[in-house]
């Protein structure tokens, strides 16, 4: 990593860091969430493109409206094709009248997919923020001129990929000229062993138990070639399973006893997995409950309670949309968050925000039968959004309203503090 230099006016010092403007994903994630068809908006930059080839922002938003469509694969070349042509954009956002200067938010970024770093104009949007996304990749130095901003963010999620980024970047945000937030060394431990370990004996919290192993670790399992407490101890049956690095549900299982996991990995291709111990947070009306909270400036707040028959609960799957009493135990839990749940585990969430040590990140938990805190994940890349549909979700209006208000009021807070 190169020594950072801030320079007020980048145009002027480094042409080839100017930034592009992009419309950026939380602009194209609306449209398709709402359903709304983008084949209009993949004409346009594809236009842009044919007469441009040196148009970055066209391939940048171009990248993502592929991935949007499920097309990974073409939305990830397209995006090389981006960062080589420019490092530096600009989410446009629509003007704030009156009022004071935007507040210019640079966050730093890794090439990947959705998941590979904090979503963050989700939360900036329309909340008169300036947001400038620098890409760096694993074994490239920093440029060594940078745009002046008043506050950095590093947006760089934890995965095996950019593990050795992170680490490189620790002694430089230890020196960064501006005030940061989310320090590498702490997204270092957002992985499911080391938020695991960070918060290991935490009063009020339960991480359950948890172990990577390999592919032929299970096997030996199964085979009843080793014992489940060997690898993970004081575990016992039923477990859950997933692939290294997996996410929001894929090649999840419970696994009740040893033979069932022969035919799990016969279905898998990965080479590790991690096992965890199953806990049943099922509540007593018979629903499992997850809720995603964000948590910055020493506050909680609930961005959405998912609630399901089901113990693999993610919010699309839930069957919220399509139940009134769901929706509304949801409403209710979001009117009384802050005098109930956020009072019920005000000492939990102190000590995972104190362990964790990040400015601002997001955990998504339940409530165990021992009424401790069940974490599941804890991290700085979960997304929350106000993409929901308003006249089904009329609840949720104010909600991310007060959320996003009090990111941008936490941010305005920690650009006027010294490092």
């Amino acid at each position: 990593m190169s020594p950072t230099v801030i320079d007020p006016d980048l145009s002027l010092a480094d042409m080839a860091l100017t930034a592009h403007p992009i419309l950026g994903l939380a602009r194209f994630a609306r449209v398709a969430f709402m359903g709304g068809d983008t084949s209009a908006l993949v004409a346009d930059l594809e236009a842009r493109i044919a007469a441009d080839a040196s148009d970055a922002g066209a391939f940048m938003d171009l990248s993502i409206l592929r991935q949007l469509r499920g097309e990974k694969e073409e939305g990830l070349r397209l995006q090389g094709v981006a960062l080589r042509l420019c490092r530096l954009y600009r989410v446009l956002d629509e003007p704030v009248e009156g009022g004071s200067a935007p507040l210019r938010l640079l966050a730093l970024v890794s090439p990947g997919d959705f998941l590979a770093n904090t979503p963050i104009d989700f939360m900036v949007q329309q909340q008169n923020v300036d947001l400038d996304l620098l890409f760096i990749a694993p074994g490239e130095s920093l440029p060594g001129v940078i745009p002046d901003h008043d506050l950095l963010l590093v947006a760089i999620g934890y995965n095996e990929t950019n593990a050795p980024l992170l680490t490189a970047l620790v002694p430089v945000i230890e020196s960064w000229p501006r005030p940061a937030l989310n320090r590498p060394a702490d997204i270092l431990a957002t992985s499911r062993e080391g938020v695991a370990e960070r918060l290991e004996g935490a009063a009020g919290v339960l991480v359950p138990a948890i172990a990577k192993v390999s592919r032929e670790d299970v096997a030996a399992l199964a085979q009843g070639a080793t014992q489940l407490d060997m690898l993970m101890p004081g575990a016992s049956y039923p477990i859950i399973i997933r692939p290294l690095g997996s996410h929001a549900g894929t090649g999840l299982e419970k696994i009740d006893a040893a033979d069932a996991l022969l035919p799990y990995l016969a279905a898998q291709e990965a080479d590790g997995f991690h096992i965890a111990q199953f806990i049943d947070y099922r509540g007593a009306d018979g629903y499992f409950r997850k809720a995603r909270i964000a948590v910055f400036g020493g506050t909680a707040y609930l961005a959405h309670l998912a609630i399901s028959e089901r113990w693999m609960i993610h919010y699309l799957n839930a069957g919220m949309l399509d139940n009134p009493l769901k929706r509304a135990l949801e409403a209710d839990a979001m009117a009384g968050f802050d005098e109930e749940f956020a009072v019920r585990h005000g000492a939990a969430l102190r000590q995972i925000a104190s362990r964790l040590a990040l400015d601002y990140f997001l955990i998504d938990c339940g409530e165990a039968p021992d009424g401790r805190l069940l974490i599941f994940e804890a991290d700085n890349a979960m997304v929350i959004h106000d993409m929901d549909d308003a006249t089904i979700y009329p609840y949720k209006v104010p909600q991310m309203k007060k959320i996003f208000s009090a990111f941008r009021a936490f941010l305005e807070t920690r650009s006027a503090q010294a490092m």
